[in-house]
């Protein structure tokens, strides 16, 4: 059982002159209340524990098939480089998909991918 969960990150610049107030902000938005309304207006699953309980996630079997498996998804790494490693693993994939040989295209994405984690 699982799935593939993608992130999303917020930051804040070191030398930001409003750090309280973005911190405020912070904290406002992702109260249960606020988070419910941006993720059920985006039409993303939900993202804690306490929405994924909410009528509107239980009561709807399509979303609720996958509400299911949010304990179990796997996430991208948050490393330098993941997406270029992402984009050389989905062209070897395809590659392979398409006919190509796949010890030769897994051999070769692996070496395209380390050189570019060793950077």
């Amino acid at each position: 059982r699982g799935t593939y969960g993608v992130t999303d990150s917020i930051i804040m610049f070191k030398n930001s002159k409003n750090k309280d107030e973005a911190w405020k902000l912070l904290d406002f938005l992702f109260t249960t209340e606020q988070r419910t309304k941006f993720t059920q207006g985006e039409g993303f699953l939900p993202v804690n524990k306490e929405e994924a309980k909410m009528d509107y996630y239980v009561n709807n079997a399509d979303l609720a098939a996958f509400t299911a498996l949010l304990p179990d998804a796997r996430f991208a790494p948050v490393i330098p480089g993941w997406e270029e490693v992402a984009q050389i693993t989905s062209d070897a994939m395809q590659k392979i998909y398409l006919g190509g040989d796949p010890e030769a295209g897994l051999k070769d994405a692996a070496a395209k991918a380390n050189t570019v984690l060793k950077k």
